[in-house]
């Protein structure tokens, strides 16, 4: 995903797109790398990341990578709402590690 400006409006379309492509195509992992300069609030990420696992990823293991550094803090805590809901994810540094966790037999 690339963009200059996110919104819950922004990241729900997107993830619904990705979660219909995950089930038309059966996938049951997806590495999913984002480039958006200006995140979404706090209380967005909140509203956002509780919904998430309600969106079709049922059973589908997400690994998340933003390109963006100082967004970090704010994925991870994305991570642990949705996760919290069970959603099966986590926030890496780098697609090389999130494709190493989605292929590793933990997963």
């Amino acid at each position: 995903m690339t963009g200059e400006k996110d919104s819950y409006d922004i990241s729900r379309q997107f993830w619904l797109e990705i979660a219909a492509e995950c089930h038309k195509s059966k996938y049951q992992k997806v590495l999913i790398e984002e480039n958006i300069r200006e995140n979404v609030s706090m209380s967005e990420m909140y509203r956002f990341a509780s919904e998430i696992p309600r969106l079709g990823f049922f059973g589908i293991r997400v690994a998340f990578v933003d390109l963006c550094d100082e967004q970090r803090q704010l994925n991870k805590f994305g991570e642990t709402v949705a996760t919290n809901r069970g959603l099966f994810s986590r926030v890496f540094d780098t697609a090389a590690e999130a494709e190493r966790w989605l292929l590793s037999e933990d997963c």
